[in-house]
């Protein structure tokens, strides 16, 4: 990557740029199966692993990190974070519910309501 070279596919999975390599016939098989991994999990969680992913991009390294730290408790004090291990020592699926626990502290209720932000759910300053 620092020299900015091409390097391969594999190449780029090798070091952990890509989780994975298929060949083009495979792509769309590959994409859905990714896709419905992703549906499976807890909402909350699917949502702020992708705004983190996506402030990282627009934000200072820090201000990233407390991001993520944010989105981290939220996604803690979820009914879901309680819903996985019990579904999981139950045997069955889990059967995520996407909202966040009535205990939300008030910082975290304010950071919904920024409304200037365009990532309120982990917007780390309003």
């Amino acid at each position: 990557l620092l020299t900015g070279k091409p390097i391969t596919a594999h190449r780029a999975f090798e070091i952990g740029l890509i989780n994975r390599v298929v060949e083009p016939e495979a792509l769309m098989d590959a994409a859905i199966l990714l896709a419905s991994a992703i549906i499976e999990g807890a909402p909350l969680s699917v949502r702020a692993a992708r705004e983190t992913v996506m402030l990282a991009t627009e934000m200072g390294r820090s201000a990233a990190l407390e991001a993520a730290r944010y989105a981290s408790e939220l996604c803690y004090n979820s009914a879901d974070a309680q819903e996985g291990p019990r579904a999981f020592s139950e045997k069955r699926k889990p059967k995520w519910q996407g909202r966040r626990s009535a205990m939300r502290t008030t910082r975290f209720a304010s950071l919904e309501k920024a409304a200037r932000c365009p990532q309120p759910f982990l917007c780390p300053v309003h």
